[in-house]
């Protein structure tokens, strides 16, 4: 499958076919040799024969040939999963990931292959896999049916898990009319991405039940009454419930009510403050000796002013402060609801969440040679945070504002800071 125009060649050298060649010097090739610059590289003196581009030296060269001939496998994994309609950016990951074996992992279970790979979408997997000839009813097939079913629930409308009824119903109308599948062949599926480790199933939760009534329930094989979640959204849920239980299990801190109470009185003196209401007062003195609370209220009800009251306090106690946001709009409104529109010395910056964070993208992870933390992001962010369990947030407070818009991979990741 050989590139037909020279605009092509150059699209397919500077995408990555040919380590160590970047667009300028893909560019300088394809101006001298045309669209016989693969047949000059594939050549025996395809080293010789480079150097007739003007600035392509002898050590160039040299390496343009060495790295095109021992990248041969992954060209020629490239070419297949093309030839049966991969985009080229997309085939290009899968032979960087697979190299010479591509084919024969591809060919036995696209969808397990594939799953990994940024780009692959069910849709683009599914009919590379009918293409392969693998049949309807693949368990395969159903199986990555059931994640996608589950994968966009989580992302469209923020269900965590769903029931079986809802699984079946989704996994009918994700394939279309290609298949009447049988309830008998989706409980075989799930079983076998359930025995792998690619879902969490646990019984429904009894309606009926207060909230904190008993434990959750553990799967006893009836699917009728099972609950499914991916495996990386019940890792996030089990985090998020398990650090904020925790946090709130710490004993209070402690502080001098008295000097408080002065601060407060002597703030709202110099400041032309309003009297805190009782709601506001009480949440001031939660926030300062609880290791964890959460502020809510409708419209007009005093957030904003207790937000600025607390962080003002927090700071005179000598506090380091951090605030963050799940999105720059908020971050900045944040910063100046802590400010109130006033040049304050040394004033607290506030970020988004990623900021704080210190994300890293996963395309320059790449590009440093570092890993990905797996699926779990593939629901909220692609790519890895720096600060971490391992790599805290260096500070006494953080204040998160629209806490509500977190989903939990992200509000897993943050707690884990």
């Amino acid at each position: 499958l050989k590139p037909a125009s020279e605009d092509a060649v150059l699209r397919y050298l500077s995408g990555g076919a040919l380590p160590g060649c970047g667009k300028v010097t893909a560019q300088r090739l394809v101006d001298h040799f045309g669209v016989n610059l693969l047949d000059v590289l594939n050549s025996p003196d395809g080293a010789k024969r480079l150097m007739a581009c003007d600035g392509i030296g002898v050590k160039t060269a040299q390496k343009l040939k060495t790295n095109w001939d021992e990248s041969r496998g992954k060209r020629d994994a490239a070419v297949f999963l093309e030839k049966n309609g991969v985009p080229l950016a997309l085939a290009q990951r899968a032979a960087a990931q697979y190299g010479p074996m591509t084919e024969d992992v591809i060919r036995a279970n696209p969808f397990e292959a594939l799953s990994a790979v940024r780009g692959a979408t069910f849709h683009r997997i599914d009919a590379l896999a009918a293409r392969l000839g693998k049949p309807p009813d693949d368990p395969a097939r159903l199986g990555a049916a059931i994640i996608e079913v589950l994968s966009a629930s989580a992302v469209s409308n923020g269900h965590a898990y769903l029931p079986w009824k809802r699984i079946v119903d989704g996994v009918r109308i994700l394939l279309g009319q290609s298949l009447m599948t049988d309830e008998t062949s989706i409980q075989a599926a799930a079983e076998a991405i359930r025995l792998k480790g690619d879902i969490r199933v646990q019984r429904l939760p009894d309606p009926n039940a207060r909230v904190g009534d008993g434990a959750i329930e553990l799967f006893d094989g009836d699917w009728s009454t099972a609950a499914l979640y991916t495996s990386a959204m019940h890792s996030a849920e089990v985090a998020v419930a398990s650090d904020l239980t925790k946090r709130m299990m710490r004993p209070k801190l402690k502080v001098e009510n008295d000097r408080v109470q002065r601060w407060l009185e002597a703030a709202a003196q110099k400041e032309g403050w309003r009297t805190l209401s009782e709601s506001q007062e009480a949440f001031v003195r939660l926030a300062i000796t609880s290791p964890v609370c959460i502020l809510t209220g409708g419209p007009g009800t005093g957030k904003t002013f207790a937000t600025h009251v607390i962080v003002r306090l927090m700071r005179a106690m000598g506090k380091s402060v951090v605030m963050c946001a799940p999105t720059g709009r908020a971050a900045q409104r944040l910063m100046e609801i802590t400010t109130a529109g006033r040049d304050i010395a040394n004033p607290i910056t506030s970020s988004t969440i990623h900021r704080l964070l210190e994300f890293k993208a996963a395309e320059a992870m790449v590009a440093e040679g570092l890993d990905d933390d797996g699926p779990l992001q593939a629901l909220s962010y692609k790519g890895r945070f720096i600060r971490d369990s391992k790599n805290p947030l260096q500070a006494d407070v953080v204040v998160i504002d629209e806490s509500s818009m977190l989903d939990l991979p992200l509000a897993a990741a943050l707690l884990a800071a």
